[in-house]
């Protein structure tokens, strides 16, 4: 015969029956979570901006296939530092590029025989050798767009558990390295072309002082 009282349930109780469950729920959630922000960023994008992001994520793709063509097909294009340093040092070397506008097939891409002729002209065996700074580089703007393209590209590769690298990983201090040097490297053109003209300028008025001195001495000489 059953009993007619039935055993009190303690909070506690409830609560670790509870648990479980919630923490199932929070772990399969977590990536549907991730996923909703992550789409709602992507619609949210100005078109002009996606644009920008998609064809900068395009050349990095033509780069992967180019340069590291010797991995794992499944890997060519996997976001990793290797790949993402050699791509913005490619950036930050190459000569500026006229904008063009019409369809994807005009677009400009990675070119291979640029990347290769910057290599050989900036490959650097001597670290006390001095290195010039490309006088007509692309700006930090630009580069900070090939570096969210970037990155963008890393999220949606981790999204779709293709690719298991962390930030730090993926954009490390050497990344953040070269980005400073872009980010001052117009005023150290700036200030080296100013201080060149300034001697074009003051060249004459020098060459002037010096025969006036020349002639001031003459003078002291003969008198």
């Amino acid at each position: 015969m059953s009993s007619p009282f039935k055993r009190p349930i303690f909070r506690n109780e409830e609560r670790s029956r509870a648990v479980p469950d919630v923490a199932v729920d929070a772990v399969l959630d977590l990536g549907q979570m991730e996923r909703a922000v992550y789409t709602l960023e992507s619609q949210n994008r100005r078109s002009n901006t996606a644009k920008a992001y998609e064809s900068k994520k395009e050349e990095f793709i033509e780069f992967c296939k180019s340069v590291f063509a010797e991995q794992p097909p499944d890997q060519i294009t996997t976001v990793e530092h290797i790949k993402v340093f050699q791509f913005m040092w490619y950036q930050a070397f190459r000569c500026p590029r006229k904008h063009e506008k019409g369809s994807p097939a005009q677009r400009q891409g990675f070119d291979p025989t640029e990347y290769l002729s910057l290599k050989e002209k900036y490959s650097q065996s001597d670290p006390a050798a001095k290195i010039d700074d490309p006088q007509n580089g692309i700006g930090i703007s630009c580069m900070a767009q090939y570096k969210a393209a970037i990155l963008h590209l890393w999220r949606d590769q981790i999204h779709r558990g293709v690719n298991n690298r962390s930030r730090d990983e993926v954009w490390q201090n050497s990344s953040d390295a070269l980005m400073n040097m872009v980010k001052s490297r117009k005023h150290r053109i700036n200030k080296k072309n100013y201080a060149e003209k300034l001697d074009e300028v003051s060249a004459p008025y020098a060459l002037i002082q010096q025969h006036k001195e020349t002639f001031f001495c003459s003078r002291l000489h003969w008198d």
